[in-house]
């Protein structure tokens, strides 16, 4: 009989660490099932996240390259205009000199005061531009 209880004894405690080694493994196994698949799933995450920055990064160079495009386009435009406006300027300056030039004269003339118009500091461009305003002809010079 105690033969019989240390059997059945040793009975308990092997089906006991057979129960227990199967329960490990089996937890074991899930565990490790969940883990790869947990890890794949934030692989693939991760992958997408890294196609939508790709996109998003793209778009914005994009967007920033247009921006450069038409800033360099407005720049060429307001270049452009000061050029002309500085070109325009040199070209009337003459012409508004001698305007006030005679308008000085007229106002001079309405006092009495006669004032004749002194060429010493004009150049041959000056002469000319004075010679269209009053309309003086090659046969009117000579």
């Amino acid at each position: 009989m105690l033969e019989n209880i240390l059997d059945l004894i040793r009975n308990f405690f092997s089906l006991i660490g057979v129960v227990s080694i199967l329960t490990f493994i089996v937890t074991t196994g899930i565990k490790s099932g969940i883990q790869k698949g947990f890890d794949k799933f934030l692989q693939t995450h991760k992958s997408n996240l890294d196609k939508i920055n790709d996109e998003y990064r793209a778009n914005l160079q994009k967007e920033i390259n247009s921006d450069i495009e038409s800033l360099k386009h407005e720049q060429q435009k307001i270049i452009k205009r000061y050029e002309l406006f500085t070109s325009k300027k040199h070209e009337k300056y003459p012409e508004l000199h001698m305007l006030l030039e005679d308008a000085y004269g007229k106002i001079m003339g309405l006092t009495g005061w006669r004032k004749f118009k002194k060429f010493t500091d004009c150049n041959e461009k000056d002469l000319n531009t004075f010679f269209e305003i009053y309309n003086v002809t090659n046969y009117t010079q000579n």
